[in-house]
């Protein structure tokens, strides 16, 4: 088994918390474009788009977001869990 450093343990550290800060801004990213969805359709309709059409583009842009949130949080779980295993194995030392 290789021995972990302090400074592994600090990169791992640093590795959470840029995958925190990106499911952060992914959450807020997701948030705005809740709140403009209906704006979104009134402007897609404005240009000459169907309310159908208008909606299900709208729903894939949400789905979109949903998917890039959800795939933000999955990093930070897998960064966390890297950081805990790294600590166990330094702490075994």
């Amino acid at each position: 088994m290789t021995q972990v450093t302090r400074d592994d343990l600090d990169l791992a550290l640093k590795a959470w918390e840029v995958a925190r800060e990106k499911a952060l801004l992914q959450w807020q990213n997701f948030g705005t474009f809740l709140k403009s969805q209906q704006t979104l359709i009134q402007s897609m309709r404005d240009n000459g788009w169907t309310y159908e059409r208008a909606v299900r583009e709208v729903g894939e842009f949400r789905n979109s977001h949903s998917d890039a949130l959800q795939a933000a949080w999955t990093e930070m779980d897998e960064r966390a869990a890297d950081y805990m295993r790294l600590e166990a194995q330094f702490a075994a030392q």
